[in-house]
């Protein structure tokens, strides 16, 4: 363990690095990654390794309170890992349905880079959002927390229960707003890298936006189920 944890410090800089460079160009800085190499996927490995582990203790604060954090942990590394490889495998059945032929291992490669950010971004948006209920209105934390998971699993029928009533003080719809803008951003992020998955297949732009429509359609057939799995174990990114 203590020889993981010094691996991990000791690509701390590296990866600090890698997340500047791929933050100002994000398309770019994927497509400068050494596909064949090894040390690619090791380095891509150890860049979501970090901040899925800064991502872990964005989570952290509103998971049940019954919950021990050590099961959470390993409720933490099984789901995110299995979720990232389902986002992999649904880009390359996407690409490949309109004629893409790269392996696999560049759509992980890639994948571990922008699940890395995508996650990141919506447990910071699950965090502030609850948090602003909290602060101005910790009466309604509990039903704002119900809305945000059924949100993640695409159910929207809590909306009018908790959200849209006469009795709203209006702080949930404030919470409400900075959780969606912070989920369009995620969009967003992912729209801006998915030119690198065009580059790599050598396809047309409405190819690629093909592929990106059938991915969309893939991750609500594929990603619904893993939410429900999430919220099964009692497990909640945010």
């Amino acid at each position: 363990m203590a020889s993981l944890a010094e691996q991990a410090m000791a690509e701390l800089p590296k990866a600090v690095d890698s997340l500047v460079a791929f933050l100002s160009a994000p398309k770019g800085f994927l497509l400068r990654l050494s596909l064949e190499d090894d040390g690619a996927m090791t380095s891509a490995l150890a860049f979501f390794a970090l901040f899925s582990a800064a991502n872990f203790f964005l989570a952290l604060p509103y998971q049940p309170p019954h919950s021990d954090p050590s099961s959470f942990a390993a409720k933490y590394v099984a789901f995110l890992g299995l979720g990232t490889i389902f986002f992999a495998a649904e880009i390359s059945i996407a690409w490949r349905a309109v004629g893409g032929r790269t392996p696999f291992r560049t759509y992980l490669l890639f994948t571990f880079y922008i699940s890395a950010i995508a996650t990141l971004l919506s447990s910071f948006g699950s965090l502030v959002s609850r948090g602003v209920v909290k602060v101005f209105a910790p009466t309604e934390i509990d039903e704002f927390s119900t809305v945000i998971n059924n949100l993640l699993v695409f159910n929207y029928t809590s909306l009018d229960k908790y959200v849209f009533t006469d009795s709203n003080t209006g702080v949930l719809l404030v919470g409400l707003g900075i959780f969606w803008v912070l989920s369009f951003i995620v969009v967003g992020w992912l729209t801006v890298c998915w030119g690198a998955f065009r580059q790599v297949n050598t396809l047309s732009r409405w190819r690629s936006a093909m592929a990106f429509a059938l991915w969309f359609l893939l991750n609500l057939l594929l990603g619904v189920p893993l939410a429900f799995v999430g919220r099964a174990l009692d497990f909640s990114l945010g």
